[in-house]
């Protein structure tokens, strides 16, 4: 089974969103205050098993700015994939041979149709949505259902920490432990489902306390630490061989252990502390709190502990999803850019919504641009938008730390010697890098492409191509904003410097990049892209997977206006490289 999407109703500030899973990597961007992490926080919602996440913070659903309280519902799209879930869920609802809903499951399988299971966060309670089947075994096959689904996991890089130890009651072998809306609460299930996962269910965490021999006490506790080094330090280790020297800034010569302490006068209760042994100072063991490490290392022994002993993780370790709130959030760029490495492998099995405003976690080169989603507050209500239906009307603010990353993957590079033609922004760019790459008449010329930040920000761009390349062209939108910048760069420069600026088509009253592009030639673009507009719809061409489908749009353009584009750069070229047969 996997999730498709969520739909998230009347929680917090979401009046309703859809949250479709249409890739296994999405991050939202967006500014402060826009409502990220509130959709993250509605997702969780849905799983009963993280109510006691962060004292059950999450399930406080209600809107500040309305005094109105509704019905909020947190809808899960499911997909059943194969007749063996449908036995597996037949199994657990004890239905009978011939039972018309068996049926009923394997149509479904058959057709891939989805069902909607909802749980509603006023009553707390699962229905199915729109499902043939009679109201008194809704709610049963929703619960049943539930208890099938892949694991949903949460990290808050900023909250979330491992306690320094976990304690038990000391009625623990008598009754165990009850839920509750704590972090402690939290980690006593977590270190319950490490003693059992780490003897293969032989041996659970009552066991370990009633064992009265201290030698066969201590044997048990080490192959546990034996199995968390398996399980942790030997995969950050491999973090390091990796290249990422960076985010594994802790030396290779690390040893995990458990250390218990039973309950005494003074302290009643069962502890449990991990520890990290450090050898590295020739061979003398220092033992540390997993908080005294850095912050990376506490991140990713989180991130794993959670991750794979978590109840549901055995049986669903696959189809996962996890929700990070400002991954990585404590370390250095380079390391962010690793991280977000660790977490295209994760998502080949599973699912990643992150919440981000790093350029790092943003590599064109490793997420689909057009799943990118951006989070905006309007009047109050959260809404979330797609990156290629993300228009001018909207704070353009939002979309900064990704237009930082699509410049990063442009590179400034050496331009010594060399023709540069400088854009005014991203977008214009990588229009420009699909024409060179793919119209003939666009490649007369050996040109570096440099993307400015805006038609007024390019001065220091300017300064160095005339102080180092052979040749420049800056190309302006015949605009408000491109005629300003042309005027003020003309003073700056000085006139002689006039005729390496060009006006889109001056003969136009406005006239700017995109309007090279003809109608019939935009409406496909934007169909192929799934795009409201242009600009955005450019970006999504030049990363699309499909390289010979993007090669034959391209060249397939009309040329009508195109040619006045290519004339414009062959004529300023052209004489530079004339000279050179001289």
């Amino acid at each position: 089974m996997k999730y498709i999407g969520f739909i998230i109703e009347n929680y917090r500030a979401i009046e309703r969103i859809e949250v479709k899973i249409s890739d296994p990597l999405i991050p939202i961007i967006g500014i402060n205050e826009s409502g990220k992490t509130s959709v993250l926080k509605g997702i969780l919602s849905f799983d009963k098993l993280k109510d006691n996440y962060n004292k059950g913070e999450h399930l406080n659903f209600k809107n500040k700015y309305s005094y109105k309280e509704k019905q909020c519902n947190i809808t899960a799209r499911v997909l059943i994939e194969t007749e063996e879930e449908v036995e597996k869920l037949a199994k657990k609802m004890k239905l009978k041979v011939g039972d018309p809903l068996v049926e009923t499951l394997f149509d479904y399988v058959k057709n891939k149709r989805l069902i909607n299971i909802s749980r509603s966060l006023n009553l707390m309670e699962y229905n199915l949505i729109d499902f043939p089947i009679e109201e008194e075994r809704n709610k049963e096959m929703a619960d049943k259902l539930f208890d099938l689904l892949p694991i949903i996991l949460y990290f808050d890089d900023f909250s979330d920490r491992v306690p320094e130890t976990i304690d038990l009651p000391p009625n623990y072998i008598e009754k165990g432990i009850r839920s509750g809306n704590s972090v402690q609460a939290e980690w006593r299930s977590l270190i319950e489902e490490i003693f059992y996962r780490s003897t293969d269910g032989e041996y659970t965490i009552k066991d370990f306390l009633e064992i009265e021999d201290p030698d066969d006490k201590a044997a048990l506790l080490s192959d546990v630490s034996d199995q968390l080094n398996a399980d942790i330090i030997d995969e950050w280790k491999k973090l390091k061989l990796k290249g990422s020297s960076a985010l594994a800034n802790d030396e290779d010569d690390l040893e995990l252990k458990i250390i218990y302490t039973p309950p005494t006068e003074e302290y009643n209760k069962y502890s449990f502390e991990f520890k990290v042994v450090d050898k590295t100072l020739n061979q003398r063991k220092r033992q540390f709190n997993v908080t005294e490490r850095s912050k990376g290392f506490q991140w990713y022994f989180n991130f794993i502990i959670k991750l794979k002993f978590n109840a549901k993780y055995k049986d669903n370790p696959s189809n996962a999803i996890y929700l990070l709130d400002e991954p990585g959030s404590y370390l250095h760029s380079s390391a962010q850019e690793e991280l977000l490495s660790e977490l295209k492998v994760i998502s080949e099995n599973n699912t990643l919504l992150y919440c981000t405003h790093s350029q790092y976690l943003l590599d064109p080169e490793k997420i689909n641009i057009s799943t990118i989603k951006i989070a905006i507050k309007q009047e109050g209500n959260i809404v979330l938008k797609p990156f290629n239906s993300y228009g001018k009307n909207y704070n353009q603010g939002a979309l900064t730390p990704l237009m930082d990353a699509l410049h990063l993957k442009t590179g400034l590079e050496s331009i010594n010697t060399k023709n540069v033609i400088i854009t005014e922004g991203i977008t214009d760019y990588y229009f420009l890098k699909l024409l060179t790459e793919y119209r003939e008449e666009f490649q007369k010329h050996d040109i570096q492409l440099i993307p400015g930040a805006g038609a007024q920000n390019l001065r220091e761009l300017i300064s160095l191509s005339i102080a180092w390349s052979s040749k420049y062209l800056v190309l302006l939108d015949n605009d408000d904003a491109g005629r300003n910048a042309y005027n003020t760069y003309i003073s700056y420069f000085g006139e002689g410097e006039s005729d390496n600026l060009y006006l889109y088509n001056d003969r136009e009253e406005t006239f700017v990049l995109e309007d090279f592009i003809l109608d019939e030639d935009e409406k496909n673009i934007l169909e192929l892209t799934n795009s409201d507009n242009l600009k955005s719809a450019f970006i999504s061409l030049y990363f699309l997977e499909d390289k010979n489908l993007r090669r034959r749009i391209i060249k397939k353009l009309d040329s009508s206006n195109l040619v006045f584009l290519s004339s414009i750069i062959d004529n300023h070229f052209k004489v530079e490289n004339d000279q050179t047969f001289l």
